[in-house]
């Protein structure tokens, strides 16, 4: 029969507190494991929270822009804002166009060309109010210039069915169209600088804004006085359908 000593019961101790820093180091990683989870989904929920706060302030501060739209009178065009008050009065440009959309037959599918032929109505002295709600800007012209301008809008439209259409058997539709081009810059309550565009009273973006912009820049013709306007030169230029529509480059 063995006797055991020291040496024997050391090895065993040593073996049992092995034994026992393997079990509290398990322990231990699983803690920081579990506490590492935890702490990933506080940040996650913290992050959810944040973003939730900023699509609510965001959503809080559309609500709190002014609406603008557009009143057109026999001598005058108005800009004006009923929704929240402005901070200070805008900023704004404006341009005016003879617009042609017509649609041609490509392929068995129907493409939509447009043309802007730039026409000066609006007076030199079109200006911002010092209000900052109704009335905010006033754009004036002379009416017997708008009416010269109907006449030519009569006049391209005629021609171009009577004359063009014929001859293009894929032509289905034309719209001609006395058009305006807005820019209006403003700060809001926030102090924050907004730039809109606008075509006619349709907001638009950016990009068709200067496509619409390109495109009277690149007209050939470029009338200086409305009554003596060449409609033939206006139709010529429509005729080379350059501009389709949607495509913007």
């Amino acid at each position: 029969m063995c006797s055991w000593g020291l040496s024997e019961w050391g090895d065993i101790a040593n073996i049992v507190i092995a034994v026992a820093s393997v079990a509290t180091a398990i322990v231990t990683a699983r803690m920081l494991i579990k506490q590492h989870n935890l702490q990933k989904e506080q940040h996650k929920l913290e992050q959810a929270k944040h973003e939730l706060e900023s699509k609510k302030f965001e959503a809080q501060k559309q609500e709190h822009q002014p609406n603008f739209y557009f009143k057109r009178y026999d001598d005058r065009m108005e800009i004006c804002n009923k929704g929240v008050p402005l901070t200070q009065p805008i900023e704004f440009w404006i341009s005016s166009m003879l617009y042609i959309e017509t649609t041609l037959v490509e392929n068995h599918t129907l493409q939509d060309y447009i043309h802007c032929c730039p026409i000066r109505i609006y007076k030199d002295d079109c200006r911002c109010q010092e209000e900052v709600e109704g009335v905010v800007a006033i754009c004036p012209f002379d009416k017997e210039r708008r009416n010269n301008f109907h006449t030519l809008t009569k006049q391209t439209h005629d021609a171009l069915c009577k004359d063009l259409a014929p001859k293009i058997p894929q032509m289905t539709t034309v719209h001609v169209m006395e058009s305006d081009l807005i820019e209006i810059q403003y700060v809001d309550m926030y102090q924050q600088k907004h730039t809109l565009y606008y075509h006619d009273s349709v907001q638009i973006d950016k990009d068709t804004y200067h496509y619409y912009e390109r495109i009277c820049m690149h007209a050939k013709y470029k009338p200086q006085n409305l009554t003596n306007c060449d409609v033939k030169q206006i139709v010529r230029e429509v005729a080379m359908f350059r501009f389709k529509k949607n495509v913007i480059i």
